[in-house]
């Protein structure tokens, strides 16, 4: 954690929480805004068309237009029209959640805003937020930063696959309590999703783990959710799955616009909640509190982007738009896979691609000898490239490069890689 200077004087002034209190200077958005106007931005998580314009839907232009109504305030919890609508997206997409007991989602200010509510209500000072070792970095803001609690990482992969074991070590250990997971599926920044066994398997720990006497939060935070690209991913969230699984099982799907419909800035985001265990009474003071909540921190969100949204929902070309725009991402995809294991004994001197399936991501794990942060700077200065470097991997976005342009890409940063190297 950052603190305040030795030498400031707002020693005298600041509370412990505001002495903290920081904006990382090489995370993820920093090195984004660095990135600018370079000619292969690979960082942002946003998508564009080969133009360089921003992939959004052309349903979802139609739909925004502002009528005298969209001035005005919206309810502290969100339009009831869209809540609803989303809610019937929802089931849509993820049949198994047809009878379970779930809040209406509530309208949240994109989906930060409903991840710290989320842990707001579950996660205490001092606990543990459990979650794989590869993980967004605005986590660390809002856990450890916002809240005082912990984040407490086990390894993403085990060899190719998805690490169960070492979830099931954490579900199953000792002492029997409340457990906090958050599982962000398909993940940012590797891009990967659980298999359907995979993600079975997963269920059916965290079940065992209840089971056992544990309480269990289980954060889902679906953010880049249906955009898989391989046959073999699980299809609905893990949300559907834990909202009616078990007594001592409490499930919190944060979802939204932001990426599922190609709607960065609208901020328009969800929350829902489901229990197996959770009476009407109970939703009912549930999204009371999350009202609560929102009218404390945020009053009430966007108006026009809420109408926009539901617009959108009941445009008639909604789903063919996202349909063309998911065929694009699904070619850089391609692209991205395609290049990376014909090229994989070449590359394999500087780096290794993480497993990948889905979202707007994938990583690359440099050796032990190459210097992330150096190798981004070298892209930015003499490549005209932005990626994003952590620790000792890169993230690269290719939602935001144009098909053409991937194997340059990679070629690049493998060359800045070897000249390193030597």
């Amino acid at each position: 954690m950052e603190k305040t200077p030795a030498t400031s004087v707002l020693h005298d002034y600041l509370t412990p929480h505001g002495e903290i209190l920081h904006f990382p200077l090489l995370g993820i958005t920093n090195q984004a805004q660095e990135a600018n106007g370079k000619r292969i931005n690979a960082t942002a998580g946003v998508a564009y068309n080969d133009d360089g314009t921003l992939l959004v839907l052309p349903s979802l232009q139609e739909s925004f237009v502002l009528g005298t109504n969209s001035f005005n305030y919206a309810p502290a919890s969100g339009i009831k029209e869209l809540r609803e609508a989303w809610l019937k997206e929802m089931k849509k997409k993820n049949p198994s959640l047809k009878n379970a007991p779930t809040t209406l989602p509530i309208v949240t200010n994109g989906l930060t805003h409903g991840i710290n509510i989320a842990c707001q209500l579950f996660l205490d000072k001092g606990e543990n937020a459990i979650l794989a070792d590869k993980y967004w970095d605005n986590y660390e803001l809002m856990v450890q930063m916002g809240l005082h609690g912990n984040l407490k990482t086990f390894p993403t992969f085990d060899g190719e696959k998805y690490n169960i074991a070492d979830i099931e070590r954490l579900a199953l250990e000792e002492p029997i309590g409340k457990k906090f997971f958050i599982f962000n599926i398909p993940n940012n920044p590797t891009g990967y999703s659980p298999t359907r066994q995979e993600q079975t398997l997963i269920v059916n720990t965290l079940i065992r783990s209840a089971e056992a006497g544990n309480k269990l939060v289980i954060l889902c935070d679906d953010a880049y959710f249906g955009l898989n690209y391989e046959g073999d991913i699980a299809p609905e969230s893990i949300f559907a799955s834990l909202a009616s699984a078990h007594e001592n099982i409490i499930a919190i799907k944060i979802d939204g616009a932001t990426k599922e419909e190609f709607a960065w800035g609208l901020r328009v985001g969800f929350i829902t909640i489901g229990g197996k265990s959770l009476t009407p009474e109970d939703l009912a003071l549930l999204e009371n509190k999350i009202t609560g909540a929102i009218r404390a921190n945020a009053s009430n969100g966007n108006r026009p982007s809420q109408e926009a949204v539901l617009n959108l929902l009941n445009h008639p070309n909604h789903d063919k738009d996202k349909a063309r725009a998911y065929t694009i991402l699904k070619e850089r995809f391609d692209t991205c896979k395609k290049t990376l294991t014909e090229n994989a004994e070449k590359y394999a001197d500087c780096f290794t691609a993480l497993p990948t399936n889905s979202g707007y991501f994938l990583c690359l794990e440099l050796l032990a000898k190459i210097d992330g942060e150096r190798v981004r700077q070298t892209l930015l200065n003499e490549h005209d490239t932005g990626i994003i470097a952590v620790d000792n991997w890169l993230r690269i976005a290719f939602s935001a490069v144009e098909k053409g342009e991937i194997p340059h890409l990679f070629e690049t940063i493998h060359q800045v890689c070897a000249e390193q190297k030597q």
